[in-house]
């Protein structure tokens, strides 16, 4: 029995043979592929459409808000966001009245006196500080500008007004608020 050939070819099915031969072709694979692309860029395009549909909608919504806006809630719109642009303008460029007040009293020398205080902050420069001071005589005078110049806390300072009267001197001495 070593005569005998167990070996069999499958060429008895051609049309078998063939249907395999396409499906391990590239053509196969290309055409699925393109097929794939066109169903991506169908369902690319029907999103699109759908999605612009809705802003379309969405803005003549808006529009029609925008219109419904009368003048007086406009104007208070308005209003109200000058308001919180005030406020936030405030608190950037807000000094704390307690340094002012510290920085003022430790300036202040024996036998002086501090009679009104103006402080003013406009925000756009430094805060400035104006002090009316009594003092007995001109030697306390000059020592409380003296210490005015010497504190760190103020810079710019300047003696506005000075008079004589029966409780001693009053004078007025501005500076800028560091």
């Amino acid at each position: 029995m070593s005569n005998i050939n167990l070996y069999q070819t499958s060429g008895g099915n051609a049309k078998e043979q063939g249907r395999l031969a396409i499906m391990d072709s590239g053509f196969f694979w290309s055409l699925s592929s393109l097929l794939f692309i066109l169903v991506l860029l169908g369902g690319s395009k029907l999103v699109t459409r759908t999605l612009e549909g809705k802003k379309l909608a969405l803005e003549n919504q808006i529009t029609q808000e925008s219109a419904s806006f009368g003048g007086s809630d406009l104007d208070r719109i308005v209003d109200f966001q000058a308001r919180v642009d005030e406020a936030n303008k405030s608190i950037k460029t807000k000094v704390d009245m307690a340094k002012v007040f510290t920085a003022i009293e430790n300036s202040i020398t024996k036998g002086s006196s501090a009679v009104s205080l103006v402080y003013t902050n406009d925000g756009k420069k430094t805060p400035f500080v104006e002090a009316k001071i009594l003092a007995g005589d001109f030697p306390v005078v000059a020592k409380q500008i003296l210490s005015f110049k010497e504190n760190p806390s103020f810079k710019d300072i300047s003696v506005e007004e000075i008079t004589r009267g029966e409780e001693g001197i009053d004078f007025k001495v501005g500076a800028d608020f560091k």
